[in-house]
C-alpha cells in the first residue's frame, strides 16, 4: 500500500525529450495551473494529481470526470509519464504524439 504520510515521496522517472516539446510542456502546465481554480474539485476514489512546474504555483485535481478539461491536464501528465516508461522507440513516439495532441488540445479551448 502506497505511504499516504507526510514523509510520502513522489515516484520520478526520467526520460529526454525534444526542446521544443519540453517549451510546449512547461509553459503549457505554467498556464494551466495559473487558470486552475479552487472548485475543480476532488474525485472520490482517493487518487490526487498534483502539478507543479520548477519552483512556481502549484495545483492539485482529484480523479477528474472524463472529458473535462481537469481530465485533460490528467491525461498530459499521465502521458509523459508513458513517454519515461516506454521501453521502445515506437511506444515512445506514440506517447509523445499523444502529450503533443493533449498540449494542443488544451491551447485551443
Amino acid at each position: 500500500m502506497p505511504d499516504a504520510s507526510a514523509n510520502a515521496r513522489p515516484v520520478v522517472h526520467e526520460a529526454e525529450i525534444g526542446e521544443a516539446l519540453t517549451h510546449r510542456l512547461t509553459t503549457r502546465v505554467t498556464m494551466e495551473i495559473e487558470r486552475a481554480q479552487a472548485a475543480d474539485g476532488f474525485g472520490r476514489d482517493g487518487v490526487t494529481y498534483y502539478f507543479r512546474v520548477g519552483d512556481s504555483r502549484c495545483a492539485e485535481t482529484g480523479s477528474p470526470e472524463p472529458g473535462t478539461r481537469q481530465a485533460k491536464r490528467v491525461a498530459v501528465i499521465q502521458g509523459v509519464a508513458e513517454v519515461a516508461h516506454a521501453s521502445r522507440r515506437r511506444s515512445r513516439a506514440r506517447a509523445v504524439a499523444t502529450v503533443e495532441g493533449l498540449l494542443a488540445e488544451l491551447a485551443e479551448e
